[in-house]
């Protein structure tokens, strides 16, 4: 950081403190008591967030899945207040998301290591019969690398419909962009609070068709190209495990081992 930009810093520091304390009691306090679709419409209003997009995906009130990359605890709010139509949405979270954001996403559908995920597939299939379900099939955050995970084939398998949405943040703040790997998930989330707005492109790239006896990994890598691509990233085979690799050895570079075409 330049000598500007830690005199910006410390003479915005008390507004962003006071900001992060304002945003997340509001979203505790008051947004707790509206109701789901109140609440997810104005969630991203209450936590600075400006959604952008080309265009609105209409969805059917249940039966869909939405799967987009994901690059903060912020994602599954973006994904469903940005939708004109009135439906409700389930967010699939890994069973180690902190309590106070499965609390404000809720619904929740939890997601276990392999050999447990019979009860999420069927916790899926009970939430599809009254709402939609947001998943992210990466099962981790990427914003911090150039390349997006291998996507879980286990959506892909149930032969539901899948729409797809490409997601991408832009923050004000030259001094508090993407932190690294390493950083707590809820310190990510209170510097995304700390900005005095973060502005948000949402692109939807339509519902994804599977051709004929193509198999769920393969659909599931092509769902992963066409993120990839909007993003302008490299889509990689590899997984929400190699990435503690990437943490805490620091080796290979993600896009080295990229999907075959």
């Amino acid at each position: 950081m330049s000598c500007f930009d830690w005199a910006l810093f410390g003479a915005y520091f008390p507004i962003g403190c006071a900001l992060v304390v304002m945003r997340f009691l509001f979203a505790f306090g008051l947004l707790r008591f509206l109701p789901r679709m109140l609440r997810q419409r104005w969630m991203p209003v209450c936590l600075g967030l400006r959604i952008r997009t080309p265009r609105e995906m209409q969805l059917p009130k249940n039966g869909v899945f939405l799967i987009s990359n994901h690059s903060t605890y912020l994602d599954s709010w973006v994904l469903s207040a940005a939708q004109t139509s009135s439906c409700e949405f389930a967010t699939a979270v890994w069973h180690g998301v902190p309590k106070p954001v499965q609390y404000l996403a809720r619904p929740v559908i939890q997601v276990f290591d392999a050999g447990r995920n019979r009860q999420f597939l069927k916790q899926i299939r009970t939430q599809l019969k009254r709402r939609n379900v947001i998943v992210f099939p990466e099962g981790t955050f990427t914003d911090t690398l150039s390349g997006l995970l291998r996507f879980e084939k286990s959506v892909f398998a149930l032969k539901r419909p899948v729409y797809m949405v490409a997601v991408r943040y832009h923050r004000p703040l030259p001094f508090l962009q993407p932190l690294s790997l390493s950083t707590h998930p809820i310190w990510q989330t209170a510097v995304e609070m700390f900005q005095p707005w973060t502005t948000v492109d949402r692109i939807p790239l339509g519902r994804l068709v599977p051709a004929a006896d193509e198999s769920a990994q393969d659909l599931a890598n092509r769902a992963q190209r066409s993120i990839a691509g909007a993003l302008g990233l490299e889509a990689t085979h590899w997984t929400r495990h190699d990435r503690g690799k990437l943490l805490f050895a620091k080796h290979t570079p993600v896009t080295q081992r990229n999907v075959d075409p």
